[in-house]
């Protein structure tokens, strides 16, 4: 779960984003209405806003209101399903109504090669904490939200 990005209000002028954004930029903007997730904006969503309206034109008249999240509690794998099924990239992570972090496709790809690297070691006499976490997956444990992963390859918490 990526937990820190940058939010934009209904309100915002495109002009808060007014450059597209190159590769060190997000490529997704939690939209919030008075604190309320109402959506993403997309990387694609901002450069055609940009491109049909210009920078003066509000957020919330550009943005497609999605009532999709995931809450903090929800197991991973279900959250991953969803977003397969509704050929999703990314979904806001809600706790108690508030916007706690965005899972996206690449953060769940960098998870699963960082925990195989750690099985493999875990296999190969290192750490068995790792190989513990897959007989929790196995046996039907899931893997929750409820505790931090970051991006950050380092800082993974799962």
């Amino acid at each position: 779960m990526v937990t820190d990005f940058r939010t934009l209000d209904v309100s915002d002028p495109l002009q808060q984003r007014g450059r597209p954004p190159d590769g060190g930029e997000p490529a997704r903007f939690p939209v919030l209405d008075s604190d309320r997730p109402i959506g993403i904006l997309t990387r694609a969503e901002l450069v055609m806003a940009l491109q049909q309206h210009g920078t003066d034109v509000r957020v919330g008249d550009v943005i497609r209101p999605d009532d999709e999240y995931v809450d903090a509690g929800e197991p991973l794998e279900e959250a991953i399903q969803r977003m397969r099924e509704q050929s999703r990239t990314a979904l806001p992570v809600l706790q108690h109504g508030g916007l706690v972090g965005l899972i996206t496709l690449e953060n769940v790809g960098d998870l699963l090669v960082v925990q195989d690297a750690l099985q493999r070691h875990a296999a190969a006499g290192g750490d068995p904490a790792p190989a513990r976490d897959e007989r929790r997956r196995r046996a039907g444990t899931p893997v929750r939200f409820d505790r931090p992963w970051r991006s950050d390859a380092s800082r993974w918490v799962a």
